[in-house]
């Protein structure tokens, strides 16, 4: 989520935009906290336009607080697949990687790691897709 929250601010700042702290809610580990840090967003002074969840569990809370609010009209987009997300109104685009690439990549690393011990650690970044569902499309 580290990572994500980095890359936003990065994309805010290639493309000339600020990024609203007060908007910037990384401290939600539940899908109760997205919802409830959703919900305070939406009835703010200045609400949203859009929504980036960085995480699955926090776009089940995000959904939620949204439709409570009547706000279908707010972009979305998350990182992480999730049952349903295709169904809903407006479907959720999400950001979204395939478990298998994900479980094989850690497997070689353990693997890897098995046979060499003192190796270093390193991160992985494995491939991503955009599925494009109409919510992440809604002009803001």
């Amino acid at each position: 989520s580290g990572a994500r929250l980095q890359g936003y601010r990065e994309a805010m700042a290639g493309n000339g935009l600020a990024v609203r702290d007060e908007l910037v809610r990384a401290s939600c580990p539940t899908s109760q906290a997205a919802r409830a840090a959703t919900g305070a967003l939406l009835t703010g002074e200045r609400p949203p336009t859009a929504v980036l969840s960085a995480a699955t569990r926090c776009s089940l809370g995000v959904v939620p607080a949204l439709h409570e609010h009547r706000r279908t009209d707010v972009a979305l987009v998350g990182f992480g697949d999730f049952a349903m997300a295709g169904m809903l109104v407006p479907a959720v685009t999400v950001v979204d990687h395939s478990p298998v690439a994900v479980g094989r990549a850690a497997a070689a690393r353990l693997a890897q790691r098995i046979g060499e011990p003192g190796m270093r650690p390193e991160s992985i970044r494995v491939a991503v897709r955009l599925v494009e569902r109409g919510s992440g499309e809604l002009p803001v």
